[in-house]
Order: structure tokens, then sequence, then C-alpha cells
């Protein structure tokens, strides 16, 4: 589903942006599988602020793309 939507806005819709966000396991499934997890209010924490940067207005965001160091 994830890569049809993708394309759907890669064709149709090219003024909408689109992504996908891959979560880790929680700290009990982590725990089952030997594999770093984060809590559900850690994850819930990171993916509204990926939501609040997404809508920001380009300037506001502060990248370090494309800098020479």
């Amino acid at each position: 589903i994830m890569f049809a939507l993708l394309d759907l806005l890669e064709t149709r819709f090219k003024d909408v942006q689109g992504g996908f966000i891959h979560l880790p396991f929680l700290p009990e499934q982590a725990r089952r599988y030997n594999a770093p997890g984060l809590t559900l209010a850690q994850m819930t924490e990171a993916v509204t602020t990926c939501i609040q940067v997404c809508l920001a207005p380009v300037e506001a965001v502060d990248l370090a793309v494309g800098e020479t160091h």
C-alpha cells in the first residue's frame, strides 16, 4: 500500500508530500527479540516532532544538508 500511495503522489498529486516512518519495537517486544526499542511515549513524541517539521515552512526548518565542512 505504501509504495502504491507514494507512486500516486509522484504521478498524480505532485503537490502533496508523503512518506513513511518506521517505528521500532516497544520495550516488551524488544526484550523478546533482543533488539532496540522505544517506549510508546518516546515514539509519540518523535512522530509528533516529525509531523511538526513536515508541516513547517521550509525556511523555518534548520537543515544541515549540503553544507561544506
